[in-house]
């Protein structure tokens, strides 16, 4: 697994369960598949730059560049 996939995925988990958000939660907020979600946690995928952009719009408050960039 890519480490910057990895970290991707620690930092998004922790996100969500920091605030006791499922993965449904996240889809149903972003208007994105669970199963999107799920392949982002699992590092099967990189989040898509329109995803980011819809993600920080759910969660302003979220820390976007430690979650997807660093």
């Amino acid at each position: 697994m890519n480490p910057s996939i990895s970290k991707k995925r620690i930092e998004l988990m922790a996100f969500r369960k920091a605030l006791k958000l499922t993965q449904l939660d996240i889809s149903k907020k972003t208007g994105y598949a669970k199963s999107y979600i799920c392949e982002i946690e699992n590092g099967a995928k990189n989040p898509s730059y329109r995803f980011i952009k819809r993600f920080f719009e759910c969660f302003p408050h979220a820390d976007i560049v430690t979650i997807f960039f660093l």
